[in-house]
């Protein structure tokens, strides 16, 4: 593992590239910001893949290589659990979809879980404590649940003619909520065009290492992204047409509202975050693309959920204009002092360059950006707004310790 150091505003505290000519397609990064997990990718082809873990001053703590040499597309997601104690990964080794799901013990990289399914692992999530662990593929929910001899699945849920795109978990591993893609039943393969595809917001209770469904919202369109507040009492997802919905635990059949900016062009968002401020404040964060005169940007805006006669209602507090699509780096810390966000997008058997940004979670004001030259799609920001780690299609991942606010 290459490690490069810089330091300048902007820049970060110190970049790494796990394996030169590979992809990194997500990151994750403890609550304190010591431990921090990426994953190799290459999108439509084959490497040697593998997960690594950095210290949070850079240096290589462990790696763990994913399947043979020869394997196809790589590591798709990963998660830490907030302690920084423990890791996932998942993604698919094969063109035939076959998914795999590992996890690991952060002190040594012990293999504690190592599974496969018929598709590509979608999504992994992790309870603070790292006792539960949540993972989607195609149309299935799975929980592990870890003991003495590692993770053992513990419950799975099928949805029947969904395909489950993200998921989420609260702090105390209690509450899981799933997005969903619904296709017609004359195109169950998903390659229609988006305005046939509906989509769906699954809630589950997880109790005793049991999955339950609890409540199903049926949406028009498709749920791209899914992120819950740290108690699991709101949670919210972004939808295929740009909007997003905001949820809590007396609503899981439908939300508490729906929320659509005014702008022409809105598609896709693939980025999302929530969180429940210390003041009690609920912040959302969004990252939509916009198309207009042929062009596609990324558009990023965040919503308050204020109270007006005793109900929550949207508030648009700002949004902002990115370079390049908008990639699913939208990341808040607790109580929205910042708000992260990345770029890029594929350009026939090429890539855009790409940015990652810092924004004020006040009043959208740009901290900075710092450009690569090629796309960007992870970047998480830790809790205490203290800590960004980001990846990159370049190979590459970026720390920064963050300016106190």
């Amino acid at each position: 593992m290459e490690k490069i150091s810089t330091v300048s505003s902007g820049t970060p505290n110190w970049s790494a590239i796990p394996t030169q000519g590979l992809q990194i397609n997500s990151v994750a990064v403890s609550a304190d910001g010591t431990r921090c997990i990426c994953g190799t990718s290459e999108e439509y082809n084959s490497g040697q893949f593998g997960v690594f873990c950095y210290n949070g001053d850079g240096t290589p703590a462990w790696s763990a290589a994913i399947g043979p040499a020869n394997s196809y597309q790589g590591v798709f997601w990963v998660g830490i659990s907030g302690n920084g104690q423990y890791a996932a990964a998942g993604g698919e080794l094969a063109k035939s979809n076959a998914g795999f799901l590992t996890a690991y013990s952060t002190s040594d990289g012990t293999q504690l879980l190592n599974a496969t399914s018929s598709a590509r692992y979608n999504q992994v999530a992790l309870s603070v404590d790292g006792t539960s662990l949540l993972a989607v593929f195609d149309d299935t929910v799975q929980l592990y649940t870890l003991g003495g001899s590692g993770y053992t699945l513990t419950s799975s849920q099928v949805l029947a003619g969904a395909y489950c795109n993200s998921c989420a978990l609260s702090d105390d591993g209690s509450v899981a909520v799933v997005s969903v893609m619904v296709y017609p039943p004359d195109d169950s393969t998903g390659t229609g065009t988006s305005t046939q595809n509906t989509g769906q917001v699954v809630t589950l209770a997880a109790s005793g290492g049991v999955l339950t469904v609890t409540g199903t919202w049926n949406a028009p369109v498709g749920s791209m992204r899914v992120a819950m507040a740290a108690s699991g009492m709101h949670w919210a997802a972004s939808m295929h047409d740009g909007s997003c919905a905001l949820f809590d635990a007396q609503h899981v059949t439908e939300p508490l509202w729906t929320f659509t900016p005014s702008v022409t062009g809105l598609g896709l968002a693939y980025g999302l975050d929530l969180t429940e401020t210390s003041d009690g404040r609920i912040v959302l964060a969004c990252g939509a693309n916009v198309t207009q005169n042929k062009v596609t940007t990324g558009y990023l805006y965040v919503v308050d959920a204020v109270v007006v006669n005793g109900e929550r209602v949207p508030k648009q507090r700002w949004s902002a204009s990115l370079q390049y699509s908008a990639n699913p780096g939208v990341s808040l810390d607790r109580d929205a002092i910042y708000v992260t966000a990345t770029d890029g997008e594929p350009s026939g058997t090429t890539e855009s360059p790409g940015n990652f940004y810092l924004y004020s979670g006040a009043d959208g004001s740009l901290v900075w950006s710092y450009p690569t030259a090629i796309m960007n799609w992870p970047m998480v920001i830790t809790p205490d707004a203290t800590t960004a780690f980001g990846g990159s299609d370049t190979g590459g991942v970026y720390y920064w310790k963050l300016p106190a606010r």
